[in-house]
């Protein structure tokens, strides 16, 4: 049985993936070209990625997660800006 307020107490306290601390966009994790599984994502923790396209490159992915964990919202930047993300670009809600 699923009970959310100790999922809810893990995902505070619980431990992270290997790509922390990635919690700034200038702290950003520099995300190689593949899949990247097992990655955690927290409500109390924010993940920051970069990767890098030349002109006339296209970006696509899958993002897969199980939805009775929660949602995940997805924002992709061009730039940093001040630290916190530069123009907006794209973004996904779930």
């Amino acid at each position: 049985m699923f009970s959310a307020a100790g999922f809810s107490s893990h995902l505070i306290r619980g431990a992270d993936d290997d790509f922390e601390d990635n919690d700034t966009c200038d702290g950003a994790y520099n995300l190689e070209y593949g899949s990247h599984t097992d990655l955690v994502i927290k409500s109390t923790d924010e993940d920051w990625y970069h990767f890098a396209l030349m002109n006339g490159q296209t970006l696509s992915g899958t993002l897969n997660f199980t939805d009775v964990n929660g949602d995940i919202d997805l924002e992709i930047y061009r730039g940093c800006g001040n630290g916190e993300g530069g123009e907006l670009v794209a973004s996904s809600q779930s």
